[in-house]
C-alpha cells in the first residue's frame, strides 16, 4: 500500500507540474482567440481547410513546445485574432521561428531577423521594419 501511496504522489507531483490543473483554462484561452469555439463539437473531417488550419494551430499552442515553427499563421485568421495571438507569441516562452508576409504581424512578435542570402545567414536583433531600415543592399 505505501508503494501504492509513494507511486500516486509521483505521478500527482508530474501532473500538476506539467500543468495539469490548467489544461481547461488553456484550452478556452487559446479557443476564444482563435475563435474557434464553435469547431470542438465537430468532427475534424467535417471541417473546411482554413478550419482545420486554425484547430491545427491551437493544438501545437496547446502543447507549448520549445521550439515553435509557424508558416503564415496569420492566413486563415481575422484581425481580431491575428491580434490575440501577436499577444500570445509575444509572452511565449520558447523559441519561435515565423515564416508570414504580414509585415504587421511580423513587427509584432519578431525581435531577431536571419537574412539567408547566397548560402549566408545574418542575424539583425531587430523588428521586421527595423531590419528594412538596417540592411544595406547594393
Amino acid at each position: 500500500m505505501q508503494k501504492l501511496v509513494e507511486t500516486y504522489g509521483v505521478l500527482q507531483d508530474r501532473f500538476t507540474v506539467s500543468g495539469g490543473y490548467e489544461i481547461d483554462a488553456m484550452i478556452e484561452k487559446i479557443t476564444t482567440g482563435l475563435h474557434i469555439n464553435a469547431l470542438l463539437d465537430q468532427s475534424f473531417s467535417a471541417l473546411s481547410g482554413g478550419e482545420k488550419t486554425k484547430v491545427g494551430l491551437a493544438l501545437i499552442l496547446l502543447k507549448n513546445p520549445d521550439f515553435l515553427l509557424l508558416d503564415e499563421p496569420t492566413n486563415q485568421l481575422d484581425l481580431i485574432a491575428v491580434e490575440w495571438l501577436e499577444d500570445f507569441l509575444q509572452s511565449y516562452k520558447g523559441t519561435i521561428i515565423v515564416i508570414s508576409h504580414d509585415r504587421y504581424f511580423l513587427d509584432e512578435v519578431v525581435n531577431k531577423v536571419l537574412d539567408l542570402e547566397d548560402g549566408e545567414i545574418q542575424g539583425y536583433l531587430t523588428n521586421f521594419s527595423g531590419f528594412g531600415q538596417d540592411i544595406s543592399r547594393p
